[in-house]
Parts: C-alpha cells; sequence; structure tokens
C-alpha cells in the first residue's frame, strides 16, 4: 500500500503543488498530508477519491505501481 502515498507525492510534486495547497483542497492541514505522504495514515476511498480529484488523477491511477504516469 506503499505506492498510494508515494504516488500521492509524486503527483503533488509533479503539479508544484504545496502540502499547504493539497490539504486546503481535500480538508487536511498540512501536517496530516505529510503523514500521508509517509504511509503514517489509512486513508479511507473517499479520501483516496478527494486526493486524486484534487490532483487530476485517477483514483485507480493512484493505486498502482506501473510506470511512467500518465494521470
Amino acid at each position: 500500500m506503499l505506492t498510494l502515498y508515494e504516488n500521492i507525492k509524486t503527483r503533488r510534486e509533479e503539479l508544484g503543488m504545496t502540502k499547504v495547497r493539497l490539504a486546503e483542497l481535500v480538508g487536511y492541514d498540512r501536517s496530516m498530508i505529510t503523514k500521508i505522504e509517509q504511509g503514517k495514515v489509512d486513508l479511507t476511498q473517499s479520501k483516496i477519491s478527494a486526493i486524486a480529484k484534487a490532483q487530476a488523477a485517477a483514483t485507480a491511477r493512484m493505486l498502482t505501481a506501473a510506470q511512467p504516469f500518465c494521470w
């Protein structure tokens, strides 16, 4: 499941999005985004979907390890 958390961070960085901005878009604070990207919290399907939407990515794509990324 670490792939999900790695993909969230990778996509955020590709977009040039700060943790603060992602947090604002999904209703978390910056420290929670840090914990998510480190794989320290479990996410509900609805939060995974919200993060994917905020990052203009398909939810299923966030869960896979295939390269290269085609969001």
